[in-house]
């Protein structure tokens, strides 16, 4: 049975500022639905638990802007944190480094972005020379309904969770009792509507936002440090952005060289639609993302 949910909501009211220069070319999605838009869809009813888009921006810079919306208050809507196994139990090591596909499909996710910032075991490892099967320390509370990671850090990293009523929350949650599911990221960008955080440094980013009424969720990842291509992102634009697609609350997660989306491709398989800024995939400990049941059909609306 081919489910069908309202998400337009997050298509409307959209500013002049972020719509300028960008491409609107549109190429609808069915199935169990996932409607897929070149250019971000103007106000259109589109009824599906899932819908994906891309932006093509040249102002303020080159961007290219992935984005799914999802309503996750359905039973149909699957949402699932995935944690790359634990490699030494007790030890100070929570989970390996897993290329992405790899961790998206041992959960059965059929759209997945990369959540939780992580760190090495001891502070003398070098950085940015990440590899597969690399023990790392989860650095913001993650949970996937039987496994909690990053809980012990005495930080100010945030998270975003959902109840056992299906209802999303972004912050620092004190009784994780209260959790179904959560993913670590690393500050809020969207706080009660008012946009947050840094104002410098252009980079790839991944984030997740949410809607007032803590039902309806965004994904978006911006590629970054591709000159005259897609440029990056201040932690604020991210905020500002999932702002003007209806949300209400934002949290910014990991992102650089880690930032990833992945979506069917036209056969149905996982393929990453974004640019990694490495060239390839960078290996990671946490995904987020949605496990739908059904197939993916693609056609073109007239």
């Amino acid at each position: 049975m081919k489910r069908r949910l309202h998400v337009a909501l997050f298509l409307t009211a959209l500013s002049p500022a972020l719509t300028h220069g960008a491409e609107s070319n549109a190429v609808a999605l069915s199935g169990y639905g996932l409607p897929a838009f070149r250019g971000r869809p103007q106000p259109v009813q589109v009824n599906a638990p899932l819908v994906y888009w891309e932006e093509v921006r040249t102002t303020p810079r080159p961007l290219r802007i992935y984005c799914v919306a999802i309503d996750y208050a359905s039973p149909s809507n699957r949402i699932k944190t995935v944690i790359a196994d634990d490699p030494d139990g007790d030890g100070p090591a929570e989970a390996v480094l897993t290329p992405p596909i790899e961790l998206a499909r041992s959960a059965g996710l059929e759209v997945a972005i990369n959540c939780a910032p992580w760190g090495p075991l001891q502070n003398r490892e070098q950085k940015g020379e990440w590899r597969q099967g690399q023990p790392v320390r989860v650095l913001a509370w993650s949970y996937d309904g039987s496994r909690h990671v990053g809980v012990a850090k005495k930080n100010g990293y945030s998270s975003f969770w959902v109840t056992k009523d299906r209802k999303a929350r972004g912050g620092r949650l004190n009784n994780k009792a209260e959790a179904l599911m959560a993913a670590g990221g690393w500050v809020m960008v969207l706080q009660d509507g008012k946009a947050r955080g840094s104002t410098e440094g252009l980079h790839p980013r991944t984030a997740v936002g949410i809607d007032s009424e803590h039902e309806r969720m965004i994904l978006m990842v911006v590629d970054g440090r591709r000159e005259g291509v897609s440029e990056g992102m201040t932690e604020n634009e991210v905020g500002v952005f999932l702002k003007e697609l209806g949300c209400r609350f934002g949290v910014n997660l990991d992102g650089g060289g880690s930032s990833i989306m992945l979506i069917p491709d036209e056969a149905g398989d996982l393929t990453t639609v974004n640019m990694p800024s490495d060239g390839t995939p960078r290996p990671v400990p946490v995904l987020f993302g949605v496990a739908p049941a059904g197939n993916l059909d693609r056609k073109k609306e007239d």
